[in-house]
């Protein structure tokens, strides 16, 4: 198996090297190979061109980012080209790969198979052929060789895929359904609703320490809600506050970290839930002090199908 070279690789430093270990690996590899000390050495202005190619690229902060995004496409397809591998691998040896075990009766079916093929050759050696029943015999041991080869190709495939999905689509865990009937007096952790909005108790209040303040208003409406504020994190959603509010009030969500955020609540009502459009929360820090997100989101009445609302509970 091939591996790629990097310009860490010619400076024989570590890809966390700091500039003052790549200065000093630099000045060693140059004295060492510098053509003025290796003379009659053909390869010795190939290795400093090499040297100081390398040393240019990893001084270079943009370009030394630049390459380490380099190494990582390359690692992914390297890791990419090694499943491929040890699939094709797994599906020509002797024993099936450890993800896709057959059952018995593939066992047992791979072994007649082998059966099959020596019916064949039996029947179709010279002077067996004596009658129209042999042929028949020997035209039906075939095909069933051949339908028995094609299903162990197909299993092999469904196997691969089953195995390329896993690895490229980690496993999340799966949200139980809400019951709303249950949920009506009591959280789904247990705890009772608080007696006005507020945060339900026995969940964890994460990403604080910031500035920023979002106020979720259910004025509007005559019906109570749970709400959880979710943070976008590379495409997954985490819970970061559980609330309530009763009809009629509002409720400020202070101190909130940097980031993107999503609301979703569910009418304790009828069941009908809805998840808002993402909401961008920032904070800078400028000359005369930080600029931070007051964001306020109003809460509207959700009916079932209208596009907004989810008729699976377990998606709130």
């Amino acid at each position: 198996m091939a591996k790629f070279r990097t310009h860490y690789d010619n400076l024989q430093v570590s890809r966390s090297a700091s500039p003052e270990v790549i200065k000093a690996a630099y000045r060693v590899l140059s004295a060492k190979h510098h053509p003025d000390r290796n003379l009659g050495d053909p390869q010795a202005a190939e290795m400093m061109t090499s040297l100081n190619a390398s040393y240019a690229v990893l001084t270079d902060e943009d370009a030394r980012r630049e390459h380490d995004r380099w190494i990582r496409r390359q690692e992914t397809a390297g890791e990419e080209r090694r499943a491929a591998a040890a699939v094709r691998t797994n599906l020509s040896a002797a024993d099936p790969p450890l993800w896709s075990q057959p059952s018995p009766t593939a066992v047992r079916f791979s072994r007649d198979t082998r059966s099959v093929s020596g019916a064949v050759e039996a029947a179709m050696a010279p002077g067996r052929l004596r009658s129209v029943g042999t042929l028949i015999v020997a035209v039906l041991a075939g095909l069933m060789l051949v339908a028995a080869l094609l299903s162990e190709q197909d299993a092999g495939r469904r196997a691969a895929e089953r195995w390329r999905r896993a690895a490229a689509a980690p496993t999340l865990p799966q949200q139980p359904a809400i019951d709303l009937a249950a949920i009506r007096d009591r959280a789904p952790n247990g705890q009772p609703w608080p007696a006005r909005a507020d945060y339900v108790r026995g969940y964890p209040q994460l990403e604080e320490g910031g500035r920023s303040t979002l106020t979720i208003d259910n004025g509007p409406n005559s019906f109570p809600v749970y709400l959880k504020l979710s943070k976008r994190d590379a495409g997954d959603r985490i819970a970061v506050r559980h609330v309530y509010l009763p009809p009629r009030t509002s409720f400020a969500i202070r101190a909130l970290a940097p980031g993107t955020y999503d609301v979703a609540y569910l009418n304790l009502n009828d069941g009908s839930i809805a998840r808002s459009q993402p909401l961008d929360l920032t904070e800078v820090v400028e000359a005369n002090g930080t600029r931070f997100s007051n964001v306020s989101l109003t809460l509207m009445p959700v009916t079932m199908g209208s596009g907004r609302s989810s008729p699976n509970l377990s998606d709130f």
